[in-house]
């Protein structure tokens, strides 16, 4: 569950790096990037690939179908979907305005992101899901 965990908050970090890149925009003023990124990072917050996915461009076809694959609740037990919607909450995202740079018709912006601790999870004797959860939170 931890190594699944991890490497579905990678992803999803990753993805949100790869928005500033890859993202094809038409001519933004500030407050249109400012808009674009934070319904992206509002997004990605729910953790459904689908919409995720929507929102970016460039990425090849085999990753679309592991990303979909990763974030596929069917794929996970009911105790490591309550854990992923608490890692998923716990997700608190800042726009820095000062970086949006607008070069024709694409833009980019710098998003920091912060997360539970997920490390920090891994020593603890959490004997039910709600305990574990509530150390997320």
């Amino acid at each position: 569950m931890r190594r699944k965990t991890a490497n579905k908050i990678s992803v999803l970090l990753i993805i949100a790096l790869m928005l500033t890149m890859l993202s094809s925009c038409t001519v933004f003023k500030r407050s249109a990037v400012a808009l674009a990124a934070t319904d992206f990072c509002t997004t990605l917050k729910t953790g459904k690939a689908t919409d995720i996915l929507h929102m970016t461009d460039g990425l090849e076809k085999d990753f679309k179908k592991s990303f979909r694959d990763l974030l596929n609740s069917d794929n996970y037990s009911e105790e490591e979907n309550t854990f992923n919607e608490h890692m998923l909450a716990s997700i608190k995202f800042e726009i820095d305005m000062s970086t949006v740079v607008i070069n024709k018709d694409k833009a980019k912006v710098k998003i920091d992101f912060t997360i539970a601790d997920h490390n920090a999870l891994k020593g603890g004797n959490y004997a039910t899901i709600d305990a574990l959860t509530q150390a997320v939170d």
